[in-house]
């Protein structure tokens, strides 16, 4: 829903949740959080409008959402601090998580790839009170570390 003011063209909430596809929720989430504030509300139903410049503002935040940036983080964008460091930072720690998945990657494709059973505790040599244990060669008896 739409109303022309004073100002220029409103948009509900609802209006602006669908043409930003976000939900009413998450509007009103930005709200409190203090990163969009509805240009006007009806003193008399409550009903929140938003100006154009207000749905470009939406789908900003919602792209700084999804590179994983905190509400703090786009609060500090949107208030004009250089977006360029907070970036850089997101970006270090992006890769530092992609080093560490790609690690445990290969681990696992190292895993599926070994044909023989993976010890991953050390292997005591059989005692010889145990007469029926299977000889493990001398290799196996290595702790094997990933």
């Amino acid at each position: 829903m739409s109303v022309q003011g004073r100002s220029g063209r409103y948009f509900s909430h609802r209006g602006i949740f669908k043409m930003c596809k976000t939900t009413i929720k998450a509007l009103r989430y930005y709200e409190e959080a203090g990163l969009l504030k509805p240009e006007r509300t009806d003193p008399f139903t409550g009903y929140r409008f938003y100006t154009t410049d207000q749905l470009v503002q939406v789908h900003r935040i919602q792209a700084l959402r999804q590179t994983g940036l905190s509400i703090d983080e786009i609060r500090l964008i949107l208030s004009g601090r250089d977006q360029r460091d907070i970036l850089k930072r997101r970006r270090a720690e992006l890769e530092t998580e992609l080093a560490e998945t790609e690690n445990q990657l290969s681990r696992l494709e190292f895993m599926l790839r070994e044909k023989r059973r993976i010890f991953l505790w050390t292997i005591l040599p059989p005692s010889k009170n145990c007469r029926n244990a299977p000889s493990i060669p001398q290799h196996a008896r290595l702790r094997l570390v990933l």
